[in-house]
């Protein structure tokens, strides 16, 4: 017989937050390396890269378009 629904509802949800919590640590993680490996100066362009891409993504998605506003 198949699984009830909640019971997989539960499980999918659980599955969700679990991967973004290990995508959380292993992006801090990955982070504490850089800082260890880059220099200084490599490590703000590697940040300000981040910070366009991550800002280049949000528009992309909608987030930020000038249509979103309210």
């Amino acid at each position: 017989m198949a699984e009830p629904l909640a019971f997989r509802v539960v499980r999918g949800g659980l599955f969700v937050a679990a991967s973004s919590y290990f995508n959380i640590l292993f992006g801090f993680l990955a982070n504490l390396v850089l800082t260890r490996i880059l220099a200084p100066e490599d490590f703000g362009i590697f940040a300000l890269a981040g910070f366009v891409a991550i800002a280049f993504l949000s528009y992309n998605a909608g987030r930020l378009s000038p249509g979103n506003q309210r």
